[in-house]
């Protein structure tokens, strides 16, 4: 049987890169922790690393051995936080993330009645750009982020949460249903107020050319969803936006929507740390706004 406590001490090497990181971040001498991990490879009569005066290198068994661990470790701490959970009531802080438009119009609304449900709750939510907000779950800063725009971050799992339907729209005061026909009039006579992207090309994002066409003329920026309603509201352009952010508007008569064959829909995304699974608050608030499902 494999000491599990040396394969620990394997898997953390490996994972740092080096037997003075690895022994840095667990907190012990680097000698014993050599000692350990020599005394798996002698154990089980193998080699896992090729050591040199510049660090280690995993052999080709050590590189299995090491994506086995992960698996294994991996697994381990989802159970700590089951048996957790089982014990715990949700009390305390909620650190988490989110778009600053699904704060507003998803979560926001629900939050009486998560006071009321768990009183001993205390939401703390930061609203930010996903890569922001990415960053600050790396750094163990936020338990996870609620965002449409998937980002490459180093270490971060995206689960998929539900659907968002989007709507194309206009100040029909500004202009008028008769200007507004086609998609070719959306594109040329109105111009879209997109988020701020660096370039032109990459104003529009994929979702939208697949339902526009072609590019649109850009007549305004920015990088705040409810600023982009804002300016459509005043006239300042056409927008794409989660239809929960326009719904009013549209039922007012304040905005009009483009119609459309098909209504376009957008992904929205629960990210996390991949070695972190959700803790029992997360899980009960995610339940309660109904962003992930019921048992």
């Amino acid at each position: 049987m494999i000491e599990l406590n040396h394969l620990r001490y394997f898997y953390e090497v490996a994972k740092a890169g080096s037997f003075t990181l690895a022994s840095r971040n667990l907190r012990i001498s680097q000698s014993s922790l050599s000692k350990a991990v020599s005394l798996l490879e002698a154990r089980e009569g193998v080699e896992l690393f090729l050591r040199s005066k510049t660090g280690v290198e995993l052999t080709p068994l050590g590189r299995e051995v090491f994506s086995q661990s992960k698996e294994i470790f991996n697994a381990a701490s989802q159970l700590t936080s089951t048996f957790r959970n089982f014990k715990e009531e949700v009390e305390g802080t909620l650190h988490f993330g989110a778009s600053d438009h699904i704060a507003a119009y998803l979560l926001s609304p629900q939050s009486g009645s998560i006071a009321r449900q768990f009183p001993k709750l205390v939401p703390a939510v930061f609203c930010g750009t996903p890569g922001v907000i990415a960053e600050n779950i790396i750094q163990n800063k936020l338990e996870f982020g609620i965002f449409f725009m998937k980002v490459n971050a180093p270490g971060i799992v995206y689960e998929s949460l539900k659907e968002i339907e989007m709507s194309l729209v206009f100040n029909p005061k500004v202009y008028s249903r008769k200007e507004v026909k086609t998609k070719k009039d959306l594109v040329e006579k109105v111009g879209y107020i997109g988020s701020i992207r660096g370039s032109q090309k990459a104003h529009a994002s994929p979702e939208l050319l697949s339902v526009l066409g072609k590019l649109p003329k850009i007549s305004a920026e920015s990088n705040s969803q409810e600023m982009q309603k804002r300016m459509c509201l005043n006239g300042a352009g056409f927008a794409y936006l989660a239809r929960y952010m326009v719904e009013e508007e549209i039922q007012s008569g304040a905005l009009a929507e483009f119609p459309l064959r098909s209504k376009p829909t957008l992904t929205l995304h629960l990210a996390r740390k991949q070695t972190a699974p959700l803790s029992f608050n997360a899980k009960s608030y995610l339940k309660e706004v109904g962003l992930l499902a019921q048992p």
